[in-house]
């Protein structure tokens, strides 16, 4: 019996303010949350850039400082402008795939009892990191994209990827840290172990 999803999806194009014009895909699987992808340009040309991004209402919405969320998509966005081509996909992976909730209580915590985000995290007996990108593999090969240069510090979305059949180059995706947040930035390449080239930067 095959195992390969059954994927649905409409598309249509769109005129955007960052990439120009793109084909917007939303993408149904199975009983998972709709998937977007932005496709630009012409894929065929070479391997394309693509950036698998997990959903951030704090920094998207709320205009959050304490992470680099909203500076990656706006950096993707350029690199992908710049290219002429590429993919932008959105998850609706929100809290590492926790969940609003549980990443409100992960706030209070920190600011409550000076937790970071991973320690909190386990205080509440969650994985750090539970997200997946089985689904995500998946449309990028229903778009006929086994090959990729991936816009990402993160080595867990690569092996995501590369176990589920997709051949991946890391591209790095650096945002420049602030005071707001630096600490952040340093518990993920820390802990999580995101290359973010934070070498020999102290939060205060």
């Amino acid at each position: 019996m095959s195992t390969t999803p059954i994927i649905k999806y409409e598309s249509h194009l769109l005129r955007t303010k960052y990439l120009g014009e793109a084909r917007v895909y939303v993408f149904e699987i199975s009983e998972s949350s709709p998937i977007i992808c932005m496709v630009v340009g012409n894929l065929d040309k070479n391997v394309p850039l693509v950036r698998v991004h997990s959903k951030c209402f704090y920094s998207e919405v709320l205009g959050s400082l304490d992470c680099d969320c909203r500076e990656q998509i706006e950096l993707a966005y350029e690199m992908i402008h710049a290219e002429g081509s590429g993919v932008f996909m959105y998850l609706e992976q929100e809290g590492r795939g926790c969940g609003l909730i549980s990443k409100a209580k992960a706030y209070s915590l920190k600011e409550n009892e000076g937790l970071d985000t991973v320690e909190a995290y386990k205080v509440m007996g969650l994985d750090v990191d539970p997200r997946r990108y089985d689904n995500a593999a998946e449309i990028l090969k229903f778009l006929s994209l086994n090959r990729i240069r991936l816009l990402t510090n993160n080595p867990r979305k690569t092996s995501g990827l590369v176990k589920n059949g997709v051949a991946v180059e890391e591209v790095r995706l650096r945002v420049e840290p602030t005071p707001s947040n630096l600490e952040y930035l340093i518990v993920k390449q820390k802990k999580l172990g995101h290359d973010l080239g934070l070498n020999g930067k102290k939060g205060d």
